[in-house]
């Protein structure tokens, strides 16, 4: 059985006692309170059916379906079908429905209480070229009214609502043609590609459309290179959104019907830096490429915020992990880390790892080897150690100077990794933070939350926004991505959004994650977006701390 997203409403009239609308914390959020009844008037078993059938042969289909704890009267129609840009399919009651698959039992069935019945259909595959073809068919209850609970005399706060929910399920056949070679997969337009930010990640998202008359099935792979590389690509396979969660390949077969609009998705396997790249789509029927084509993507600085804070560009295809290294003598924490070097250049390079100054790292920190041969197209690591007789009382840091040459001995890159030494004893960062600004002059804007560590250990800043408006609508937003916030440091913790919110009076949440010695950091306030603000925003308050 094929698992599919399915289409459907649960079905019976409603009557609900609703309690006063009761407004919660500065006004903003609305409690109602319902006493549901809700229940499917219906199973159908199974939901959908697969086959894999020559053209135009004629194949028997049924489904079993029970009526639940009542009498119901269900209607049943063959039905066309839409699809939705992320790959859900829908029933399309405004277009005619196909011929294909005809209903032989009756269109009206009465049911009993808890009564079984069989819709009967047979299936007329299709002769034109499609390698896929997908019908359905919609079986909808007519309803019931439920008798009304009383309410109590006296009572003038309760109100009543009805609603009426029809239960409507839409059953899909599909069948895979045996033998169709699906070359009319070139046929599909591969409208435009880009690469979009998930979680701070770089994705890939490429819009494709179905111009033809017949639903396809295919594969999709992309190869994402920087432009002029003469490297491989970093090849990886595509997949409709509403897929995403099937754990077998599966999951990558592209299946479209005429007319329809998607977007394929992945997110990318290996880093996107700043700079000009290319990437190829494929698109795959029968292990043979049917069509492919290139798109230039341009990819600007500080546009994946958790891939930069997780790793380091270090030269042109050459990145670093993990940008920043803490070592412990605490309880749980790691002595030795691994820090690894990838190589995706086309060349070899030499890697040298200094002290922040002079001639020797600082005490009881040992890093080696400090000096590395990376080949192209490999990895190397290097382990950055604290020694187990290290007896400070307290944290220190410092940092790892790290220069790349190529054979030539030209250097090509050149930075910095931060380093902890945990101590034993316990100390923690102390956070201070003004009031959340707007930033509408950056590319994209921002909410930003300005901060700074006035402690003796960093903190991993892992930021969460949520802003509610006056009508209790919420969006929340990312930030940080476990940047550390170093002792003496200040910092801009910026709330990416994709346009300026309207004008208004909202309510903010900021939650900022620590370790697990310090507690999470919680903030809650108001603010307001447009140009007059109130007296109580004009004023610049005090500077908030929590350790």
């Amino acid at each position: 059985m094929t698992n599919y997203r399915l289409f459907a409403w649960t079905v019976t009239l409603v009557l609900v006692s609703v309690a006063p609308v009761v407004a919660q914390s500065q006004g903003f959020n609305q409690e109602l309170k319902l006493r549901p009844d809700v229940k499917p008037a219906f199973h159908v078993t199974p939901m959908s059916h697969k086959f894999e059938a020559t053209r135009g042969k004629r194949i028997p289909v049924k489904f079993d379906i029970e009526s639940v704890e009542r009498p119901t009267v269900l209607h049943v129609q063959t039905v066309s079908l839409r699809q939705e840009s992320d790959g859900t399919i829908l029933p399309d009651t405004e277009s005619p429905a196909p011929d294909n698959l005809e209903l032989l039992s009756p269109a009206d069935i009465q049911l009993a209480e808890n009564e079984l019945s069989t819709i009967e259909c047979r299936l007329r595959v299709p002769s034109n070229s499609g390698n896929f073809h997908s019908f359905g068919l919609l079986v909808t209850d007519l309803g019931r009214i439920v008798e009304q609970r009383p309410i109590a005399a006296g009572d003038n706060k309760t109100r009543r609502v009805g609603v009426r929910f029809v239960t409507r399920y839409l059953l899909r056949v599909d069948v895979t043609v045996t033998g169709a070679r699906g070359e009319d997969a070139a046929n599909i337009d591969i409208e435009s590609v880009e690469l979009i930010e998930d979680d701070g990640f770089a994705k890939a998202r490429v819009w494709i459309t179905n111009s033809t008359e017949s639903p396809l099935e295919f594969q999709a792979q992309a190869g994402f290179v920087r432009a002029g590389s003469t490297a491989g690509k970093n090849r990886f396979s595509l997949s409709m959104p509403n897929r995403q969660s099937v754990e077998s390949d599966e999951r990558y077969n592209v299946r479209i019907l005429p007319g329809a609009r998607l977007r394929l998705e992945h997110r990318l396997p290996e880093a996107a830096f700043p700079g000009e790249h290319e990437m190829e789509v494929s698109l795959i029927t029968n292990r043979r490429t049917r069509k492919k084509q290139v798109f230039p993507v341009t990819i600007r600085a500080g546009e994946f915020p958790a891939q930069d804070a997780l790793l380091i560009q270090a030269a042109r295809d050459i990145t670093v992990a993990p940008s920043q290294v803490e070592l412990s003598m605490r309880r749980g924490g790691n002595r030795r880390v691994a820090v690894e070097i990838k190589n995706n250049s086309p060349q070899d390079v030499t890697v040298d790892i200094q002290p922040q100054s002079g001639s020797a790292f600082v005490d009881g920190l040992i890093v080696r080897p400090t000096e590395l041969k990376v080949r192209a197209g490999s990895h190397r690591k290097f382990l950055a150690t604290l020694d187990a007789h290290n007896s400070d009382d307290l944290n220190r840091y410092t940092h790892l100077n790290v220069i790349v040459t190529s054979d030539a001995g030209e250097i090509v890159g050149e930075f910095s990794i931060p380093v902890a030494l945990l101590a034993r004893t316990e100390q923690t960062p102390l956070v201070q933070w003004d009031p959340l600004q707007w930033d509408g002059s950056t590319e994209p804007p921002a909410f930003v939350l300005p901060v700074r560590n006035t402690g003796q250990m960093h903190l991993p800043l892992q930021g969460n926004l949520k802003m509610v408006d006056a009508f209790g609508r919420a969006v929340e937003m990312q930030a940080g991505y476990g940047r550390w916030l170093l002792p003496g440091e200040e910092f801009l913790l910026r709330f990416r959004t994709k346009f300026a919110p309207p004008a208004g009076k909202y309510r903010y949440q900021i939650k900022i994650d620590g370790d697990d010695s310090t507690p999470p950091i919680e903030i809650e306030d108001e603010l307001q977006m447009g140009p007059e603000l109130p007296e109580s925003a004009r004023e610049a308050p005090e500077p908030a701390t929590a350790s």
